[in-house]
């Protein structure tokens, strides 16, 4: 693990000796003490330990889960409800676009590559009647193949900023 974690016996008296008292009675060896298991059943041997994060998901289901810090905010979720990524402490480092200047390129090139495109496979499409030559119907073809997908791309760039700004910083917990 990343970090090093000392647990020391309290001042307290010991049934057994040797033994980490679990806050609800059970006793544990030390070597279970911040070994990212929850060995006494309430997580109190893993509770104070410097060198874990405890995922958010307390349920019969899931049970106590608990990772190594090194895996917390790293970009692949471990814990089962992604409270390692998507947490405060993570912060909004998973958003669609978190830059400002991206956001408004994004809207930007997208508008335009969409409006200007539409245009230009409208207008050719609408020439293709006049064309005489097989040269130049395979020119205005590629031209219209060609202005169609950069056309896709400018409406791709827009359902990318529709996404952030209707997501935002929930976008992190749709990742499943």
């Amino acid at each position: 693990h990343d970090h090093l974690t000392l647990v020391t016996k309290s001042q307290g008296t010991f049934k057994v000796p040797n033994l980490f008292e679990c806050k609800n009675g059970r006793c544990v060896t030390y070597d279970k003490v911040c070994d990212l298991q929850d060995d006494c059943g309430d997580g109190s041997d893993e509770n104070e330990c410097q060198n874990n994060f405890r995922c958010n998901v307390n349920s019969s289901l899931f049970g106590v889960s608990y990772i190594p810090k090194s895996s917390l905010c790293d970009g692949k979720f471990d814990c089962a409800d992604l409270s390692d990524e998507c947490s405060g402490e993570c912060g909004r480092r998973l958003r669609i676009i978190k830059n400002i200047l991206l956001k408004i390129s994004a809207w930007i090139i997208g508008i335009l590559a969409t409006m200007f495109n539409i245009v230009l496979v409208s207008k050719n499409f609408f020439s293709i009647r006049k064309i005489r030559t097989s040269a130049s119907l395979l020119n205005k073809t590629l031209i219209i193949a060609i202005s169609f997908g950069d056309g896709l791309v400018g409406l791709y760039l827009i359902l990318i900023g529709i996404a952030d700004q209707r997501f935002g910083s929930e976008f992190c917990t749709l990742q499943r």
